[in-house]
């Protein structure tokens, strides 16, 4: 298995073979979300407005579980010569063929606050919705591209306009409420029934992996907290997952924050993590409280 220097070099020079010295290919460090350094492999043509950008580390870790380079150029080549209409396609066409296209990432407020001061977002309590444009995707991968006020402007639509085209698409993605041994049986690729008796749950988003977008599902969480017939504490174990726990059986709100925090800071990376605070939704007044501090001082969405 090759090492991750030698996995660039081999990625970055095949790719340039088949691709061509027209397209340029070149490895960049950017910073992502929560001010994270990342590698990311950049290509992009002379005639096209988009420059996709992937996730080097996501790559080698495919790379890792199957020890494939080959299926992941021609991942890559798929992308950038098979599929180019996919890549400029947005600055072209109207809004009315773009905006199924738009998907929400939730992300921490204060850790991010200079990244989303320059492109458009939407506050809930701690953290802030972000807009993806979904580029490509596969039964394993999603390629996506932040939306920026550019975009806005070319399209024609407010920030109200691409909030709401996210929140109808969000409703259709595919959330599921898993116990603990749930989890446990999914990896083992077996079929189990929800136990309304579980300690706590896992929420994930089958479809993008960005669990922690259920914040701003409020309609959902409503179902869930009638389904548990309780008040619910949301602790956002990262971007991709939270875990829910019955606010009747729970402990303290101080240990819920002690362990989210432990967690975070210890077995999260640092993209990864969404926010060190716990929520709590009410199923009588249907909203989302923010847990600010160890005395439960709240904030309301």
């Amino acid at each position: 298995m090759m090492k991750y220097n030698e996995f660039k070099r081999v990625l970055l020079a095949e790719l340039k073979r088949r691709i061509g010295w027209e397209t340029m290919i070149q490895i960049q460090h950017v910073k992502k979300i929560n001010q994270a350094q990342k590698e990311v492999l950049v290509i992009s043509k002379k005639e096209e407005c988009i420059i996709p950008r992937i996730d080097l580390d996501g790559l080698y870790e495919d790379y890792k579980t199957h020890e494939n380079i080959e299926k992941i150029i021609q991942y890559i080549y798929c992308i950038i010569v098979e599929k180019p209409q996919k890549i400029g396609m947005y600055l072209e066409n109207e809004w009315e063929q773009i905006k199924d296209k738009i998907v929400i990432k939730m992300i921490n407020k204060e850790w991010n606050a200079e990244y989303i001061s320059e492109i458009p977002h939407k506050d809930i309590l701690d953290l802030t919705a972000i807009y993806q444009i979904v580029l490509d995707q596969d039964k394993s991968r999603r390629v996506t591209r932040v939306v920026t006020n550019d975009m806005l402007e070319q399209w024609g639509v407010t920030e109200e306009e691409i909030h709401a085209a996210g929140m109808n698409n969000l409703r259709r993605e595919d959330f599921a409420m898993r116990d603990l041994l749930g989890v446990i049986s999914q990896k083992l690729e077996m079929d189990m029934e929800l136990d309304p008796h579980s300690p706590m749950y896992i929420v994930t988003n089958e479809k993008t992996g960005c669990g922690a977008d259920v914040l701003f599902f409020q309609e959902l969480l409503k179902i869930y907290a009638e389904y548990l017939q309780s008040d619910l504490y949301i602790l956002p174990s990262s971007i991709y997952e939270v875990i829910i726990v019955r606010k009747a059986e729970s402990p303290d709100v101080s240990e819920l924050q002690q362990m989210v925090k432990e967690i975070n800071h210890s077995q999260v990376d640092e993209e990864e993590r969404l926010s060190d605070s716990v929520y709590l939704y009410r199923m009588g007044a249907s909203c989302v409280e923010l847990l600010a501090d160890m005395t439960g001082e709240k904030n309301v969405a």
